[in-house]
C-alpha cells in the first residue's frame, strides 16, 4: 500500500547471510528532507544549465546584440567565436540533462552526484580565475564562478546526507541492521 509520496517496487537481491539465500521485496520509503533538497537543486541546476540549448540555435547577430548588452562589447566575428559559443552553449545543455537525469533517484544516484559536486565545484574555482584573469566586469565573476563552487559543494553536503540518512530496504519484511547499511 502506497501513503503520501511513498512508493513500492518489487526487487530480488540475492545476498548472503548466515549461509542462506536471501530474495524478496524492498520497499522505497518517503523522501527525507536532504532528499528533497538534493533533488530540487539538481532540477534547478538542470533546468538553468538545460536552457542554453536555446543559445546554440540563436542567430549570430543575436547573441552578438546580447553580447554588447550586458556590456562585454562587439562579440568579435571569427569562426572560433562561433564555434566557442555554441559548442560551449551546447555541452551546458548537456551538462543540464545530466543533472536533471541524476535528480529521478537521488538514492540510487547518490556517488555520481557527489562526484558531479565535486567537478561542479572544481570548475567554479576555474571559472573564477578564467574571470578574473579575462577580466570581466565584476557582476559577472561574483555571479558565476562563487555560486558554482557554492552549488558544487551544496551536492555534495547533500549527496553525503542523503546516504548518511537513508540506506534501508526491506529484506523479507525485516530491515537490514544498521551495521550493513553502507557507509558515507
Amino acid at each position: 500500500m502506497s501513503h503520501g509520496r511513498t512508493a513500492r517496487f518489487t526487487g530480488h537481491f540475492s545476498g548472503t547471510g548466515a549461509g542462506r539465500e536471501h530474495a524478496g521485496r524492498y520497499t522505497r520509503l518517503r523522501m527525507t528532507a536532504s532528499e528533497k533538497w538534493l533533488t530540487v537543486l539538481l532540477r534547478l541546476g538542470g533546468v538553468l544549465t538545460g536552457a542554453a540549448i536555446f543559445a546554440v540555435f540563436l542567430p549570430t547577430e543575436t547573441m552578438a546584440a546580447i553580447h554588447r548588452g550586458i556590456g562585454l562589447g562587439e562579440l568579435p566575428a571569427a569562426p572560433i567565436t562561433e564555434y566557442l559559443t555554441r559548442s560551449l552553449s551546447a555541452m551546458y545543455a548537456l551538462h543540464g540533462v545530466v543533472l536533471l537525469a541524476l535528480s529521478t533517484d537521488v538514492r540510487r544516484y547518490r556517488v555520481p552526484v557527489i562526484w558531479m559536486g565535486w567537478g561542479t565545484a572544481m570548475l567554479g574555482g576555474l571559472l573564477l580565475g578564467i574571470d578574473l584573469r579575462a577580466p570581466l566586469p565584476l557582476w559577472w565573476t561574483l555571479a558565476e564562478g562563487p555560486w558554482v563552487i557554492a552549488a558544487g559543494l551544496l551536492l555534495v553536503g547533500l549527496g553525503r546526507r542523503v546516504g548518511a540518512e537513508r540506506a534501508v530496504r526491506v529484506m523479507e519484511g525485516i530491515p537490514l541492521k544498521s551495521k550493513d547499511r553502507p557507509e558515507v
